[in-house]
């Protein structure tokens, strides 16, 4: 299965979410929810942020990529290129433009946020049981990245030696996942 088909199969499954729950709209920050809907894609500045530099804004018709000015390019050429996400933008020095824009594009009476993000109220925890069942691609990236956790923790391992602290081998262990994962990608 290519990313396309998946993030277009996921976006199907999303799209279809609110209806059953008598809402329109659904916007989702988490950094769970936007790898899960971009087949994969990073788009935080800092790992350990609850939500990233944009949001995913799923209507029944239509998915946006809300995020600031500045973000835009670079989320549409390295994290949903070739995906059908229309970037929605504002400027990066009015944040306060967010709210704005994402209430033209769907009905805010009628939508809920994963994060209670903009104000929205948040989404019924039930919705991340739509992360549950993985497809087959998604299996095969889990288990390509369970092997090269596996190796990294084996190279972390092998290169501690005495006198490193635990956080000198849990850095180590960072830098190769980090350097690592992106053989798993598409």
């Amino acid at each position: 299965m290519k990313r396309l088909e998946e993030v277009q199969n996921k976006l199907e499954l999303v799209s279809n979410w609110p209806q059953d729950k008598g809402l329109e709209t659904l916007l989702l920050n988490s950094q769970a929810n936007f790898a899960c809907l971009t087949g994969g894609g990073e788009y935080y500045v800092y790992i350990v942020d609850a939500g990233g530099v944009a949001y995913l804004l799923v209507t029944p018709h239509h998915a946006y990529l809300p995020t600031n000015n500045i973000e835009a390019r670079r989320l549409q050429d390295e994290v949903v290129a070739g995906l059908p996400f229309e970037a929605v933008t504002w400027p990066w020095h009015q944040p306060g433009q967010a709210k704005e824009k994402v209430s033209c594009l769907g009905n805010p009476t009628k939508a809920v946020s994963d994060l209670g993000s903009l104000g929205l109220p948040p989404v019924s925890h039930r919705f991340n049981e739509l992360r549950y069942t993985l497809l087959p691609s998604e299996i095969e990236r889990y288990r390509c990245l369970g092997k090269e956790a596996a190796q990294a923790v084996e190279s972390a391992r092998l290169s501690a030696i005495p006198g490193n602290t635990e956080l000198n081998v849990a850095a180590a262990l960072a830098d190769l996942c980090q350097r690592h994962k992106t053989s798993c990608r598409w």
